[in-house]
């Protein structure tokens, strides 16, 4: 049923307030919400006749509301929509939706009345029309209404009879062409709309964008047009809405040329960091292959201080001396022996504790087995590649301890068992040198009386920051536990 209710949805309290105060001393009822819940809300309940909605609401469910209501009580609202001119983008969107009524903020009290009487008027006649009554004629007063609402809408509207003869044409789009409503009057459409296609095409509406030149320039239209036909559904005029939408489509364009100028940047920045990226390959190709020369030439000098060593033992006669010798020797060659892994290694930073283990093991049994006994020796390792810095100090506490236990676990004729343990869960190492030898001399132990462990000791301690427990209860055990990142060179080049 038709009502003279409208609701007014804005979060402005004073535009509230100044449409309420305008349309009550025309005898229409108000209902107000701040936000577009509120307003589905009083639409639900009241069945507003009109929707009087802020553009500024658009974007936060707005364009949802009037879908909604368009969708499921297309012939029961209409919107006005407050406007202050910006939001091309929005206003395009409600062209799209048939919301063709406008009013520009601040308000003009006569405007609001006169738009809020021809959307009545219109909704009225709509009304009538599906419930049909009494044929009323058109009286005089209400032509001007009408033409005096159209008058003021912001969107351009032009009427044009059959022979395609302005008819009619409001401010706004005769401002369009930087021209008065009278000098359009009368004149052929296709001065203006060249491109026009209304009384070509065989649908009753027709939606199109045309450019076109005005007063000031080139100006870009979004162009809607449609039919009036007669008793017969011969088309006796045509009605043109037209609204500027220029200033969208410059935007479209910085943002194509924007986007162009962007991808070039991109580019350009690719380049350089392709540059870049060659020269620190070259750099760190040239600085690998002079870390690769150092830990060769290292492994040849201590190749070479080895040999020194082992030529001059031959002629040693002192039995305490020759040990001294031999564990320089065995020292020496444990170092070197990981320089040579390095040499051979694809990064040149880390070694295989189970492939350098077990040839350190080797060299050694071949440099005392002359000497001293040649035990069974067990290899149990389970950690994955180490970088040098934690792999050396390690490499040197399991040559004392294995030179150790040949010197001094077995007698002469004696096989024993030598265990090597060495495993890695999560951070935290284990590493174990165990035999089943005669064992260590408590007392002396004591007394750190052994130059090997005192060295095994300063390493635990100084370099791996961990710790060391000695078992010899049955042979002698080594434990040792430290955690990966406590070592003193970890992570040091």
């Amino acid at each position: 049923m038709l009502n003279n209710t409208i609701l007014v949805i804005d979060n402005n309290a004073a535009t509230i307030r100044q449409v309420h105060d305008t349309l009550s001393v025309g005898g229409y009822t108000t209902l107000t919400a701040t936000g577009v819940m509120e307003g589905l809300e009083g639409w639900q309940q009241h069945r507003p006749s009109i929707v009087l909605m802020d553009v500024g609401l658009m974007e936060v469910g707005g364009l949802d509301l009037i879908r909604l209501l368009k969708k499921h009580h297309k012939d029961e609202v209409y919107f006005v929509v407050l406007t202050d001119g910006g939001n091309p983008e929005v206003l395009k969107t409600l062209l799209d939706l048939d919301v063709c009524s406008f009013l520009r903020k601040p308000l003009n009290p006569y405007e609001l009345t006169g738009a809020i009487k021809l959307r009545l008027a219109i909704r009225s006649n709509t009304t009538e029309n599906r419930h049909p009554v009494e044929p009323r004629s058109c009286t005089i007063r209400d032509i001007t209404i009408l033409q005096k609402a159209v008058d003021i809408m912001q969107i351009g509207v032009m009427i044009v009879d059959d022979r395609m003869k302005i008819q009619y044409v409001n401010a706004a789009q005769s401002a369009i062409f930087d021209l008065t409503p009278l000098q359009m009057l009368g004149r052929a459409l296709d001065e203006f709309l060249p491109n026009q296609y209304c009384a070509l095409s065989t649908d009753k509406r027709h939606k199109t964008e045309q450019v076109v030149f005005s007063g000031t320039g080139y100006t870009h239209l979004q162009l809607i047009s449609d039919m009036v036909l007669d008793e017969a559904n011969d088309p006796v005029a045509f009605v043109y809405c037209c609204m500027d939408i220029t200033d969208l489509k410059e935007m479209e364009k910085q943002i194509f040329k924007d986007n162009y100028h962007l991808e070039d940047i991109i580019k350009d920045r690719t380049r350089q960091l392709q540059e870049v990226n060659t020269q620190l390959t070259a750099s760190l190709k040239d600085k690998m292959l002079l870390l690769k020369e150092l830990h060769h030439r290292v492994n040849n000098n201590l190749q070479i201080i080895s040999s020194m060593l082992s030529l001059s033992s031959d002629h040693i006669t002192d039995p305490q001396l020759l040990t001294i010798f031999k564990s320089s020797y065995t020292r020496i060659r444990a170092m070197s022996l990981m320089h040579g892994k390095l040499y051979n290694s694809p990064d040149l930073s880390t070694i295989s504790p189970q492939e350098y283990i077990s040839e350190l093991v080797g060299e050694l049994l071949s440099s005392y087995k002359l000497y001293y006994s040649s035990p069974n020796i067990d290899i149990d390792v389970d950690t994955e590649d180490l970088d040098i810095n934690l792999m050396l100090p390690c490499a040197l506490i399991i040559n004392e301890l294995i030179s150790n236990a040949l010197r001094h676990a077995f007698t002469k004729d004696q096989k024993g068992t030598i265990l090597i343990v060495f495993k890695r869960v999560k951070d935290e190492f284990t590493l174990i040198v165990s035999d089943d030898g005669i064992g260590l001399d408590k007392e002396a132990l004591k007394r750190q009386t052994y130059t090997g462990l005192q060295l095994v000791n300063d390493l635990v301690r100084s370099k791996l920051k961990g710790v060391v427990d000695i078992d010899t209860g049955k042979g002698t055990k080594f434990t040792i536990t430290f955690k990966e990142g406590q070592s003193r060179y970890h992570n040091k080049v």
